[in-house]
C-alpha cells in the first residue's frame, strides 16, 4: 500500500467516533452470530478453512473487558463455522488484524490453495 494511504488509514483508525459505532455493531453482531449458530446446517465433508485474525483489535474507548468479550465470541463463532464441515479447520493467523489479506496475504493464499486442492480430490 502506498505510504500516503497508510498514513491516512492509520489516522482514521485512531478516530474514536467510528470505534464507538463499531462497538455498538459488535454487540449486535454477537447476537446475530448466536442466531446463526442456532440455524446452522451441516456442510458434510466439504473442505473448509476459517481464518481469524490473531491481534486483538484496539478500539479507542472500548474497555479491555469489552474487547476480550468480542474476541472470545468471534473465536467461538469461527470455530462453530469450521465445525459445520467434518473437514473444517479454524486457524488463527498470528500478527494479523481484521484485514488478514493485507497483513498476512500468504496465509490467505495458502488456505485458498489448500481448499481448492482438497476439493479437487473429491
Amino acid at each position: 500500500m502506498p505510504a500516503d494511504l497508510v498514513q491516512r488509514f492509520l489516522k482514521e483508525r485512531m478516530n474514536p467516533v467510528p470505534w464507538r459505532t463499531w462497538s455498538a455493531e459488535a454487540d449486535a453482531l454477537i447476537l446475530d452470530l448466536n442466531e446463526v449458530a442456532i440455524d446452522r446446517r451441516p456442510l458434510g465433508d466439504m473442505p473448509l478453512i476459517v481464518l481469524t485474525h490473531g491481534n486483538l483489535e484496539d478500539a479507542p474507548g472500548a474497555s479491555p473487558e469489552k474487547l476480550a468479550e468480542i474476541a472470545a465470541s468471534m473465536y467461538k463463532q469461527h470455530q462453530v463455522l469450521a465445525d459445520l464441515s467434518s473437514r473444517g479447520v479454524h486457524r488463527v493467523v498470528p500478527n494479523s488484524d481484521h484485514m488478514i489479506q493485507w497483513d498476512a496475504p500468504q496465509a490467505v493464499i495458502d488456505a485458498v490453495d489448500e481448499v481448492v486442492t482438497e476439493a479437487r480430490r473429491q
